[in-house]
């Protein structure tokens, strides 16, 4: 059973991980369609939350202060959802 517990948080925090270089990698052409969603200072704000995404995959993939890094991506979540996924104005 720890095997697969392992086995879990290297999926669940290797998919943050991925995600927080793509948006380090990328930051220009993502803030470009960030900006285009309203949110202010889009390049930075990207940056910034690639940072966030990286710190806290890869917190969850070493167990390391799990509850802290779980509402990092919480926190990275929550306002990205409602500010560039507004599936609702559709």
């Amino acid at each position: 059973m720890r095997a697969l517990h392992v086995l879990g948080r290297a999926i669940f925090g290797g998919f943050f991980v991925y995600n927080g270089i793509h948006h380090l990698q990328n930051s220009g052409g993502m803030g470009q369609y960030a900006a285009a969603k309203g949110v202010p200072a889009a390049e930075q704000a990207v940056q910034a939350t690639g940072v966030m995404l990286l710190a806290g995959g890869l917190s969850i993939m070493a167990g390391l202060k799990p509850k802290q890094s779980l509402a990092t991506i919480i926190a990275f979540l929550v306002p990205v959802s409602l500010q560039m996924h507004r599936f609702w104005e559709e």
